[in-house]
């Protein structure tokens, strides 16, 4: 189990009932957000840090916090969720202002426009704005189409729908409804062109910006067909529960989410 209070990334260690220190990033976490992008390796997201709210980190037990490209606009307690493309969405929030659940004191400039960092580039994209403000207490919720439920912090409630939700996208047609870790899956599909990845994103559970389910975890071993084999692969980081099973095509377009119960 992975947390970040203060500066430091420690694990708990289950067998032993301890914890460990595995980092320590030199930026403060200025009610930021984080998200597990790749649980099996323990790779982090850390978003909305440092004294104006833009800075933004990747954690690797390995090396520790890396600085990667700040967010364009500088925002605290925000929203993150994992989409199924591989890229995390960034939601709400609002910039630091001393004063950050005063509700008057922060309606100024709001609501920010969504940004999405891909890994792959080290980028992050500039995407439309809310209706609405979605500051302290509000909620980014990934749903099984692909698309994210936003609401918050009182009644205010909107989806954004993602790029890939406007095109052909391939179809899971049947797959096992329970899995252990280590075994592989068999999902029947219908793609053109074919399946090369398969993610499993687990059930959003947010509250104060706050989501310790939220994390991914990239299938191994994908063999694409009419039938795709993946297996999920075995670790601490990959925990019993409900996730969104997906599969993502060869242009990196992904199914609509199936549920799947790791056991």
């Amino acid at each position: 189990t992975f947390f970040w209070p203060d500066r430091v990334v420690w694990r708990f260690e289950i067998a032993e009932g301890s914890y460990r220190a595995l980092g320590r990033s030199e930026l403060s976490p200025a009610s930021g957000v984080g998200v597990l992008f790749d649980a099996p390796a323990a790779r982090a997201l850390a978003v909305g840090r440092g004294p104006d709210g833009t800075a933004a980190e990747v954690f690797e037990p390995a090396t520790g916090w890396k600085r990667i490209a700040s967010t364009r606009h500088p925002r605290v307690h925000a929203n993150a969720a994992l989409l199924p493309d591989g890229s995390v969405i960034v939601v709400g929030g609002h910039p630091p202002t001393g004063a950050e659940e005063d509700e008057a004191t922060v309606k100024p400039g709001l609501p920010l426009p969504a940004e999405t960092f891909d890994e792959r580039t080290g980028e992050w994209q500039e995407l439309e704005r809310a209706y609405f403000g979605h500051g302290y207490h509000s909620v980014a919720v990934l749903l099984p189409d692909g698309s994210v439920l936003v609401g918050g912090p009182k009644r205010e409630l909107e989806i954004y729908l993602p790029w890939y939700m406007a095109v052909a996208r391939p179809a899971i047609l049947d797959a096992a409804a329970e899995a252990v870790p280590g075994t592989s899956l068999r999902i029947r599909v219908k793609a053109d062109p074919a399946v090369r990845r398969a993610v499993a994103i687990r059930i959003s559970s947010v509250t104060h910006s706050l989501d310790t389910d939220r994390r991914a975890v990239p299938l191994e071993d994908v063999r694409p067909g009419d039938v795709v084999t993946a297996r999920i692969p075995a670790g601490p980081h990959v925990i019993p529960g409900y996730y969104l099973l997906f599969v993502v095509d060869a242009r990196g377009v992904p199914s609509e989410g199936r549920m799947l119960r790791i056991r």
